[in-house]
């Protein structure tokens, strides 16, 4: 799951100290892998490698 959160505020609006004017956004977007290789053991694992399937079915590295 990659989640992200940021601190904004509109363009014209200068900081303002002790005054809540900004607005926290989050936002959650999840996503499906395979766990294509394991370094050291199964039971303990030091690196996962990870890929994901891209839109021709070819399976492509994701995350290391």
């Amino acid at each position: 799951m990659l989640a992200l959160s940021a601190t904004t505020t509109k363009a014209t609006q200068s900081y303002l100290p002790g005054r809540r004017a900004w607005i926290k956004v989050r936002a959650h977007t999840t996503t499906e892998a395979v766990i294509t290789a394991v370094t050291s053991t199964v039971t303990t694992p030091l690196t996962l490698l990870l890929g994901r399937y891209d839109a021709a079915g070819r399976l492509r590295l994701a995350a290391s």
